[in-house]
């Protein structure tokens, strides 16, 4: 509502079941207006955001409940550093390499597809609840 560019990069075709779960959510980020896109070209692994130019984090945790309740995790923030515009940069050109998840496609989507997407999601977040003893919310 501000006018701020949210973009989300997202890795594809790198674990079927969770290429799957991750669409299921896709809904609310584009209708908040969130542009995101699914990159193909190698696996995208990296964990990274950049928020303004002026803040970012680079590491290995994953916004999941393995990597916030059981594994040990570490990320790197930099704050006010000449490397975030270079790391700015290359998530950006990531970002014109990727298929965009375009609002209207995506909202037309065959009933199948939403269902599975939707399965994939349950199935996930109940593995994950089991795996951490419901700690995962």
């Amino acid at each position: 509502r501000r006018g701020v560019d949210v973009r989300v990069l997202v890795g594809a075709k790198e674990f079927v079941m969770l290429d799957h779960a991750v669409r299921y959510l896709y809904r609310t980020l584009l209708m908040a207006g969130v542009r995101i896109g699914e990159y193909e070209k190698t696996m995208l692994h990296a964990k990274v955001a950049v928020i303004d130019s002026s803040w970012a984090t680079i590491g290995s945790s994953n916004l999941d409940a393995l990597s916030l309740v059981l594994n040990n995790e570490a990320n790197v923030v930099l704050v006010e550093h000449e490397e975030i515009g270079l790391l700015r940069r290359a998530i950006l050109a990531a970002f014109d390499d990727a298929r965009p998840i375009d609002p209207v496609r995506y909202a037309a989507r065959p009933w199948h597809e939403r269902a599975v997407n939707r399965l994939a999601y349950v199935v996930y977040r109940t593995a994950m609840k089991l795996l951490t003893i419901g700690g995962y919310d």
